[in-house]
């Protein structure tokens, strides 16, 4: 048995000594990232370019176990290889497998199966025996293997040049999951830094839907699409400020479990009524989408109070908007922290727009006086 092994090893090994990256672009940690997958047959996975990648360029994935005292891979899986199609891939874009172009499976004297007792995805260059890792996942009870023990059909060391909660992530047996994508990133290192983190993963139990829609990691993509918004009555009004087709837009909402999509009706070339989630949480976090292109404007962030009308949101990088309705003036408005302490005032003006630029992270208190009226509202700003 073991010399059978050994000759299938030798054969194995010899084919993937053909076997290296065409590269249009060599790729470093963190460039392509697993932003969502499916271990329950049939398998999926879907990966996100951090950069652009030029047609041609090739990378693999494999569900083979990195074994860091051989400093190899263990046989006995399979290898996916996948060849940017014409056209090449744009920052932001997600590729999914095994719906995409440009995929190719293959075993390692084995195939390409995830387990429902855990396994892993690695992504990377190079070539088989002489891997250069971009990104890893490991979804096995107990995270990466100590080096005090052998990786199994389930199980692998950390990839060498990958650093645990940078450009790879450990799970524990979450089996069906999706990163929890809604919230704006400021940069690339922030993005990373939470996609590692396992408290950012959403685990659910029959199957994530892949691609993820509604989706838009911000940091990565263009904000081409200007828009504002208003509430009138019971109704959210959306307004496009940018050129852009509005056949090909759709909103989108967020809600703990998921993003969703947004129901919304075009009311003329750039405005759209749309209707208010029954169960929607508070605060309202809505985006439109471009569907071709599958990019994704920044949230904004949507409270309203219903009596007065009065709507503000937050869009990330310390902004605040305020809408007073025409039909109130403002007499007096300030933003204080929650220990008393006012960071900005405004004296009166009618039916404004207020937005007050450069706030930290925290807890604030808007206060409003109108006219015979005071509203104190607090506030929490996220990045």
């Amino acid at each position: 048995m073991f010399s059978f092994f050994a000759r299938q090893c030798a054969i194995v090994f010899a084919c993937f000594l053909s076997i290296s990256s065409v590269l249009g672009q060599t790729l470093v940690p963190g460039d392509l990232v697993v932003v969502g997958y499916n271990f329950k047959d049939p398998d999926e996975f879907s990966i996100l370019s951090l950069v652009n990648v030029p047609e041609g360029t090739q990378f693999f994935i494999t569900d083979c176990g990195w074994n860091a005292n051989t400093t190899a891979f263990r046989p006995g899986e399979g290898l996916i290889t996948y060849t940017v199609p014409p056209g090449g891939i744009i920052a932001g874009q997600q590729i999914h497998y095994p719906n995409d172009a440009g995929f190719v499976t293959q075993g390692v004297s084995g195939f390409f199966g995830l387990s429902m007792a855990g396994d892993q995805l690695l992504i990377f260059q190079g070539s088989f025996l002489s891997p250069q890792f971009l990104f890893g996942l490991t979804d096995y009870n107990g995270g990466w293997l100590s080096t005090s023990f052998s990786p199994t059909n389930q199980s692998s060391h950390l990839p060498t040049g990958l650093t645990a909660g940078q450009n790879a992530l450990e799970l524990d047996e979450f089996l069906q999951a999706q990163f929890e994508c809604a919230f704006p990133f400021s940069n690339r290192e922030e993005f990373l830094s939470r996609l590692s983190n396992p408290n950012q993963w959403i685990k659910v139990k029959d199957r994530v839907i892949l691609p993820i829609l509604g989706c838009g990691f911000d940091v990565l993509a263009e904000n081409s699409l200007g828009w504002n918004y208003k509430m009138e009555d019971d109704r959210l009004l959306l307004f496009v400020s940018a050129m852009l087709p509005t056949k090909e837009i759709s909103w989108w909402y967020y809600t703990p479990e998921s993003a969703r999509v947004l129901t919304c009706w075009q009311l003329d070339e750039n405005r759209f009524e749309c209707e208010l989630p029954e169960k929607s949480s508070d605060p309202l976090l809505v985006r439109p989408c471009t569907i071709e292109a599958n990019r994704c404007e920044k949230y904004k962030r949507i409270d309203w109070h219903p009596e007065t009308g009065i709507v503000w949101y937050i869009s990330g990088k310390g902004s605040l908007g305020v809408t007073i309705p025409e039909a109130h003036t403002v007499i007096h408005a300030t933003l204080h922290l929650t220990d008393g302490s006012m960071v900005w005032q405004q004296k009166e003006k009618s039916s404004a727009h207020m937005n007050i630029e450069g706030l930290k992270p925290g807890f604030y208190i808007l206060t409003l006086e109108l006219a015979q009226l005071m509203y104190r509202i607090p506030i929490s700003l996220i990045e």
